[in-house]
């Protein structure tokens, strides 16, 4: 994994805050460095009346620590992305050998704190993967979509971009929503109730394969062949079968990957510019994005 030059780590905190009547709210992802807490605020995220949706947790999320008199603790830290730079050894793969034992419903959809939802110490790097288990009743099919509608990521008072094609300096600040990454597949797993195999095939498949060899990012934001999305983004759409269970994994990352670093160009003494990396051996990091934040404002799960 990529380590910084100015901190000895750099943090991010994504906490999550869930309520139950067909609607949940979440905390933002909040970068800070060595710091005890993070400014943390909410967003809601809709669902249709007619869907059912339990939501779950791979339990490669959550790890087994000790404290000072040897007592052990889960806390939810997440797992190396499988993709190099941060994993080069095919043996660190995270595997699933049980959907039914490996993805953990989160009791009520609720917010507990030190809990699945409660994500701390996230690194760049690590992944923390989830799976939406969404149903329709009855025995009509319907457009169903996840959609994030809205967000903010407000920018930093310090960090300005530098402007690398017209070697000018500009007044857009560094932010935040540039370097997350949603990554969701096209096709949600239709589930098995009677027999887990083919469960535990399709989430072993997404970490796997899907993960490593390609993952598209649902979230582009700020990417340089974007176009602008006044409606939001479509993180996953499919025709979902009445009386069925659809099974949608997603991963939420900020990657340690080279197009997500910047380089500092100069300071005018008020701001400092940097330029974003545009090849691998420019030797940028992710320090611009300390403390900053994401906050997601509306996400919505329901007809097209």
């Amino acid at each position: 994994m990529r380590r910084f030059k100015f901190t000895k780590k750099v943090i991010i905190e994504m906490v999550f805050a869930l309520i139950t009547v067909a609607s949940l709210s979440v905390t933002t992802f909040a970068w800070f460095s060595m710091q005890n807490r993070a400014n943390v605020t909410f967003w809601t995220m809709h669902v249709a009346e007619q869907l059912k949706v339990q939501l779950k947790y791979c339990i490669h999320n959550r790890s087994t620590l000790y404290d000072l008199n040897g007592i052990p603790y889960n806390k939810f830290t997440g797992y190396n992305d499988p993709r190099p730079p941060t994993t080069t050894d095919p043996s660190q793969y995270k595997t699933i050998t049980s959907y039914a034992y490996q993805f953990v419903p989160i009791a009520g959809n609720t917010f507990e704190e030190g809990g699945p939802l409660d994500i701390q110490d996230l690194e760049p790097g690590v992944c923390h993967t989830f799976a939406f288990e969404i149903t329709l009743p009855g025995t009509s099919s319907q457009d169903i979509e996840l959609r994030l509608s809205g967000f903010s990521s407000p920018g930093s008072e310090k960090n300005r971009l530098y402007d690398q094609y017209s070697h000018m300096t500009t007044t857009t600040p560094v932010v935040l929503a540039t370097a997350i990454d949603f990554y969701v597949p096209d096709q949600a797993t239709v589930k098995d109730e009677l027999d887990d195999a083919a469960n535990t095939t399709a989430a072993n498949n997404f970490l796997t394969n899907y993960m490593i060899y390609g993952p598209t990012d649902r979230f582009p934001y700020g990417e340089a062949t974007e176009t602008p999305r006044p409606n939001g983004y479509q993180l996953w759409h499919q025709t979902v079968t009445g009386g069925v269970t659809a099974i949608i994994f997603f991963t939420l990352e900020f990657p340690d990957q080279w197009t997500n670093y910047y380089l500092y160009t100069q300071t005018d003494g008020t701001y400092d510019y940097y330029a974003r990396q545009t090849s691998q051996s420019q030797g940028g990091d992710s320090n611009v994005y300390r403390g900053l934040s994401f906050n997601i404002t509306d996400l919505y799960v329901g007809g097209i």
